[in-house]
Order: C-alpha cells, then sequence, then structure tokens
C-alpha cells in the first residue's frame, strides 16, 4: 500500500510539473505573438542585450541611429506665411534598451512691412526629444496612439505683410536617458509638452536627418496670398 502511495504521489507531481510547463510556453507564446517580427528576407540574429521580443526580433544595441523623417501629408497653406506640416519620425532598428529621437531645431521668422522696414524678427535654438520605448522603432506617441503626428511645423498667418519664415531641423537617435535639463513645458522653447533644452547635450555632433521648411509670402498688397513653401524631406 505504501508503495502505491508513493507512485501515486509520483504521478500527481509529474502531472503538475507538465501543467505548469505548458502554461508557460503559453504564456510565452501568447506574449511572442504580441511581438514584432524579423523581416521576411532578413536573418534573425541573437539578440545582443535581452529584451522581452528577442526571441523574434533583431534588436539593435547602437547607441545612435539616423531616424526616417516621414511626412504625414504636404504641408497646409494658412496663406501670408501661415501653415501647418506634420511628420512621423522612425528608426531603422528596433532599440534593446530603449532612448530618445532628438531634434536640434533652429527658427527664424523674418517678418518685414511693405517698405521693407522690420516688423518682427525672432530667432529660437533648442533641442527637443520624443522617447522610443525598448523593442520599438517608433515613438511613445506613434505606438500608443497618443496624436496624428510625432512633430508638426506651425506658424499662423501674417496678413499685410512679407517675409520668411525658416525652421531647420536635425534628428538623431541617443540609446538611454536623457539629461535632466530636458524639461517639458519649457517656456524658453516652442516644443510644449515635450521634453526641451536649450543647452546643447553632451552627446550631440550636430547629425542626423534634416526636417526643413521655409515659407515665403508677401501680403503686403492687402490679399490674402498663397504662401510659396519648400520642405525636406
Amino acid at each position: 500500500m505504501v508503495l502505491g502511495w508513493i507512485i501515486a504521489g509520483i504521478a500527481a507531481v509529474a502531472v503538475a510539473a507538465t501543467v505548469l510547463y505548458l502554461a508557460l510556453k503559453g504564456a510565452e507564446e501568447d506574449a511572442d505573438k504580441n511581438c514584432p517580427t524579423t523581416p521576411v528576407g532578413e536573418t534573425k540574429k541573437e539578440c545582443p542585450l535581452k529584451c522581452d521580443c528577442c526571441k523574434k526580433v533583431d534588436c539593435s544595441s547602437k547607441k545612435t541611429q539616423i531616424p526616417t523623417v516621414t511626412p504625414v501629408g504636404k504641408p497646409v497653406d494658412r496663406r501670408c506665411g501661415g501653415f501647418e506640416w506634420k511628420v512621423w519620425l522612425n528608426l531603422p532598428e528596433v532599440t534593446c534598451k530603449g532612448g530618445w529621437i532628438v531634434q536640434e531645431l533652429k527658427i527664424t521668422t523674418d517678418r518685414k512691412n511693405k517698405d521693407g522696414s522690420t516688423n518682427f524678427y525672432k530667432t529660437y535654438h533648442y533641442w527637443e526629444a520624443w522617447e522610443v520605448e525598448k523593442c520599438k522603432k517608433v515613438t511613445v506617441w506613434q505606438d500608443k496612439k497618443l496624436d496624428d503626428n510625432d512633430d508638426m511645423y506651425r506658424f499662423s498667418p501674417s496678413p499685410g505683410t512679407k517675409g520668411t519664415n525658416t525652421y531647420i531641423g536635425k534628428v538623431k537617435f541617443y540609446e538611454g536617458s536623457l539629461p535632466a535639463d530636458f524639461k517639458k513645458n519649457n517656456p524658453k522653447t516652442l516644443a510644449g509638452i515635450l521634453h526641451s533644452t536649450v543647452k546643447k547635450p553632451g552627446f550631440w555632433d550636430g547629425g542626423g536627418t534634416a526636417h526643413n521648411l521655409v515659407s515665403k509670402w508677401d501680403c503686403t498688397d492687402g490679399k490674402n496670398n498663397a504662401s510659396v513653401i519648400t520642405t525636406v524631406p
């Protein structure tokens, strides 16, 4: 009888172990279903840094990446120098550790009166940033559908004047944390709720993807004339 109890006990342990194994395996498979996969035609490599989706993703351990800037559409001309232009920011490779897409932005508004005298002149120069979580290649804004764009260049019309609005941006990804001086709602910048700073980050080398817009206009004849807008990309 004792032998029977021992055998029954061993069998029960074996069944419990099997159930636990199948449960863990099922959970792992369910998690994998939510992970991005290696594109067809590319060789899956062992991830150098273990992250949640390493079994299905070639994670990049690169400290920097050059993002792509993808326009949501053509710039919207608000006339007399005004405009709106939305873009998405994406990484070429998934990041294993996570980090930030940083943009250096130089803005110049040069508005003149009909006689050529200065009506308004203002410049801004700052750095702003979008977070990219580990195992992702898009910003949290895009990944969590927080907005219909990552970045939007925008300026109000200036009727009765002429001039040029210039936005010159450089975009690059950096792995890791931001310096402490990157603040949300920084009053020294136009970045709004994005983290931004007017101090050049120690890691910034000036390289990256161009993200530029120039809007020229002349509404000194009193009409609501169209602007001439050029962009890169």
